[in-house]
């Protein structure tokens, strides 16, 4: 949400000794942008408004061509992936967005995914003629098909016949998995993969660590058993809701939760904002 060091949702991290990666590559801390989602690795004060980051990673939701607009809903389609456009979704200038973003040669997307798999888009950023080609997706595998090395990410099929698959846990992919997968071929509604990298990992928690962690739920079973940005939450009597309360925590509800991971891989939550939607109105000159 800012620079000076890196600031995200409201604490500011000293990267001073960070180490940067985007779209697993060496970077810098000038090659990330307001907007950019981002995993932040480190430790933070007593009073959680402070911190050191060890390294700070980047990994776009979706990058590829426009295949549809609707200027109406501010909903497009990338690769298959519905993105939807909100008010405080950024855009970078260089080169500035086609007001029709089918005009672009492809567009990068950061965000956050709900339930449904809808990418609330946090930046998008187009590209021009000097665009590499390579083509992005992050996403759950569903309707995986050893047998045709296919699978689907929403509405995308994946043929992984020619990819590298890599960092599975039991060697293999499987339906529920959160991938990214990335190639240069797409016809129709298929990716061609050259790669298929699981991302399960990529917090890399243990139990005792203090985590934060900012999305949509994306599975409720209760109040005490639901997921963020599917990462497992658990709540006890001492968790503090702000914004609304507990009532109000369903599926696709925007949470930021801070807690504690437990022995189980779960964050234990200490504080639940809620953001929830709400009107605002400015009355200025033109």
């Amino acid at each position: 949400t800012g620079f000076g060091s890196v600031i995200v949702n409201g604490v500011t991290y000293d990267t001073s000794s960070a180490t940067f990666t985007k779209d697993g590559l060496p970077a810098t801390q000038d090659d990330f942008s307001v907007g950019q989602v981002v995993v932040v690795k480190g430790s933070v004060d007593d009073n959680g408004t402070n911190a050191t980051a060890d390294s700070v990673e980047f990994d776009d939701v979706v990058e590829g061509p426009v295949s549809s607009h609707n200027t109406t809903t501010g909903e497009f389609i990338v690769l298959g992936q519905t993105v939807r456009i909100v008010p405080t979704t950024s855009f970078d200038d260089t080169p500035a967005c086609p007001a029709d973003l089918t005009g672009a040669v492809a567009v990068e997307v950061s965000g956050l995914a709900d339930a449904n798999g809808v990418i609330e888009a946090t930046r998008i950023e187009c590209r021009d003629g000097t665009w590499d080609g390579v083509m992005e997706v992050n996403g759950l595998v569903s309707g995986h098909n050893a047998g045709t090395q296919t699978f689907m990410i929403n509405a995308l099929e994946v043929d992984y016949s020619g990819a590298a698959v890599d960092n599975f846990p039991t060697g293999a992919i499987n339906d529920g998995d959160p991938v990214e997968a990335k190639g240069t071929v797409f016809a129709g509604s298929t990716l061609d993969a050259t790669r298929v990298e699981y991302k399960g990992n990529r917090f890399d928690t243990e139990d005792g660590d203090f985590a934060e962690i900012e999305g949509f739920v994306t599975r409720f079973v209760s109040i005490e058993d639901f997921d963020v940005a599917n990462f497992p939450v658990v709540t006890n009597a001492q968790t503090v809701f702000e914004g609304g309360t507990a009532a109000d925590i369903g599926l696709n509800v925007k949470l930021e939760v801070e807690g504690v991971i437990n022995a189980n891989g779960a964050l234990v939550a200490n504080e639940i904002e809620i953001r929830a939607a709400r009107s605002a109105r400015v009355s200025a000159a033109v």
